[in-house]
């Protein structure tokens, strides 16, 4: 025979739970509102002046004028000369720098919309480094610009060695008498990724000659009124070889040099720009911004495993490069991670009162 059931009467009231609560739920909230209070500080900074640039690795490179090889370092060159549109954004945040003399501008500080993927001309090399600046970029070589062409492999033009078996530059031979988007020739990109490096507009660079004219740029690549075989200069003479001007004094009544010279206001409707930046500049932003992640804990474990370290390190780049602090310091929102970026500058002394 069964036991009888045990029966309970319930007084209605729930069982007590606060000792299962306080030993087990209790620290888990602690714990979540404590890193939801805590959540780490991480803003974003982007980084434009990177933006269409090509790494080149550099190396030795063979120079004519005068014969010998050089080293050229790493950098960064321009995919694309720079546009109009992009010039024209320059003058809305630089108003007082003054705009290029292109007829269909006007006088004004942009031209029409259907031109704005042109590559920007009338430019004085000083107008070009005044938009470098502001990237916080620089104006190519003409070391630099010429290895983006040839590499170290010595090539003759930027899509080999080779004479051109089709349309691959804007220049004489394509008969087309004016500018053209920038990037058209996908069949004469160089072998680094830059496009237009021949033909459609010569290129300011920012290597002086000490040999002829005051303070007169080298302009390199030739545009659409030159031809690739330019024979002017010599039988089997191209574009991208050196030139024979006349020279002030000496027994040689010539001298050769890359391509033409122009003086820093010089304004041509065939001549424009690219830039550049070294490849260690570009390396120590990177560098920067990645410490942005890791100084904006507030927690103390990762503050111990991630945030002193980073201090460390932005402490050590704020006395080797301040200025590339200061231009991702500018950048950043208001928080924890520009307090720490403003107070690793003041420790070096780097703020210039700012």
């Amino acid at each position: 025979m069964e036991a009888p059931a045990t029966i309970v009467e319930s007084s209605g009231r729930k069982p007590y739970l606060g000792p299962l609560l306080s030993g087990v739920f209790t620290p888990s909230l602690i714990l979540l509102v404590w890193h939801w209070l805590a959540a780490p500080d991480r803003p974003m900074v982007e980084l434009p002046e990177l933006s269409d640039l090509v790494y080149c690795a550099g190396g030795p490179l063979w120079r004519e004028t005068p014969p010998e090889v050089v080293t050229v370092s790493p950098f960064l060159i321009g995919r694309f000369e720079v546009t109009q549109e992009e010039y024209a954004a320059f003058l809305v945040a630089q108003p007082s720098c003054s705009p290029p003399k292109i007829a269909s501008w006007r006088g004004g500080r942009s031209g029409p919309p259907d031109e704005w993927d042109l590559p920007v001309t009338q430019v004085s090399y000083d107008d070009c480094e005044a938009y470098a600046r502001w990237r916080g970029l620089r104006i190519p070589t003409s070391d630099e610009w010429e290895w983006a062409v040839r590499t170290s492999r010595g090539l003759r033009y930027p899509w080999g060695d080779g004479e051109p078996a089709s349309l691959v530059a804007n220049s004489l031979e394509a008969g087309i008498g004016g500018l053209t988007p920038v990037g058209l020739f996908e069949s004469g990109r160089s072998s680094v990724g830059a496009y237009d490096l021949v033909g459609n507009a010569a290129e300011w660079t920012s290597t002086v000659s000490t040999r002829t004219f005051s303070r007169a740029h080298f302009v390199r690549g030739g545009s659409y009124l030159e031809p690739i075989r330019n024979r002017a200069f010599g039988e089997g003479a191209s574009i991208m070889d050196t030139h024979r001007m006349r020279s002030e004094g000496g027994s040689d009544p010539f001298e050769a040099i890359p391509g033409r010279l122009s003086g820093p206001q010089g304004r041509s409707s065939d001549r424009g720009f690219r830039v550049a930046l070294d490849w260690e500049v570009a390396q120590a932003l990177r560098d920067i911004v990645g410490l942005i992640p890791r100084l904006g804990g507030r927690d103390p474990w990762t503050y111990l495993r991630e945030v002193r370290p980073a201090i460390r390190r932005l402490d050590a780049m704020c006395a080797t490069t301040p200025a590339l602090v200061r231009r991702v310091w500018s950048r950043l929102a208001e928080g924890p991670v520009k307090a720490r970026f403003r107070k690793a500058l003041e420790s070096a002394g780097a703020l210039d009162g700012r």
